[in-house]
């Protein structure tokens, strides 16, 4: 709410001085937060429609915003990250397979789904190990996992290692990663950065369908999308992908380079800009 309204304030001052102006929207809630009252509903109509053009990261995220802005005035640019900077490490059949969660160890971004689902398939597919890698922030919450896990006797095919806080560390698990599993169930995903780290590293993406991931990620193309919470489709992808991703590597980095790369990022914007200069003159 803070942020809305320090943004609310500053589009007024935008407003008053006959500014021409962009909303780059990296979210959805706005309908949420107009739901509060007529005065915030008032709020959010006068900051989305005082904008000459509205940016949003893909078509799957607009439903927020079309009450109050002309669907003429929306682009769609997604978001973006950096390229990985190694080559994608190709298995030879003698190390174990890696499925990996990278993401916070909350219940919202699907930890102990991620953990369950790798306690059901570690027994049947041996030569495959799983990796729950990000930062703590309810200790009881991660203790549960690591319980969960103790209780199988998987200590040795299940690790979490923790936060992954040197950049290379992460791309190493990127690149390594058969899959990555991406649960998350919050209801303001929009396009998770690390979604698209995975897809510029090659590594294919089963998520559930929730936000903006739609726009993201294309079934049997760079991964699979399954309905949120259905825990055996997202095994069932998991196992797909396991059994045979060749293909869908090579779509989620191809996917990377034609939607997610800088150079993309760059040249949406820049022809965003140039249309609003034309406005000006």
């Amino acid at each position: 709410t803070f942020s809305f309204l320090v943004d609310w304030a500053l589009s007024e001052v935008l407003r008053l001085f006959r500014v021409r102006r962009i909303n780059y929207l990296h979210t959805v809630g706005f309908t949420t937060l107009a739901s509060r009252g007529r005065v915030f509903s008032w709020l959010v109509g006068r900051l989305l429609g005082s904008a000459h053009t509205t940016v949003c990261l893909g078509p799957s995220l607009a439903w927020d915003v079309q009450r109050w802005v002309d669907a003429t005035t929306v682009v769609f640019i997604p978001n973006t990250a950096a390229d990985s900077p190694d080559d994608r490490v190709l298995n030879d059949g003698t190390a174990p397979q890696l499925v990996l969660y990278l993401s916070n160890l909350i219940p919202e971004k699907g930890a102990n789904t991620f953990v369950n689902m790798a306690v059901a398939l570690a027994p049947e597919i041996p030569d495959v190990s799983f990796v729950v890698a990000g930062a703590t922030f309810d200790q009881h919450f991660t203790n549960s996992l690591v319980a969960t896990v103790e209780a199988k006797r998987l200590s040795s095919t299940i690790k979490l290692p923790g936060a992954i806080t040197d950049p290379s560390e992460k791309w190493r698990l990127l690149n390594d990663a058969a899959v990555l599993v991406f649960p998350s169930t919050y209801p303001f995903e929009a396009q998770p950065l690390t979604i698209i780290e995975a897809l510029s590293s090659g590594t294919p993406v089963v998520a559930y369908d929730v936000g903006g991931i739609s726009d993201m990620i294309i079934n049997g193309v760079n991964g699979f999308l399954v309905p949120p919470s259905d825990s055996e489709r997202l095994a069932n992808s998991v196992r797909s992908v396991l059994m045979d991703g060749t293909e869908l590597a090579s779509g989620a980095r191809q996917s990377f380079k034609s939607n997610f790369s800088t150079a993309e990022y760059q040249r949406r914007w820049m022809s965003t800009l140039s249309t609003e200069l034309l406005g000006l003159s």
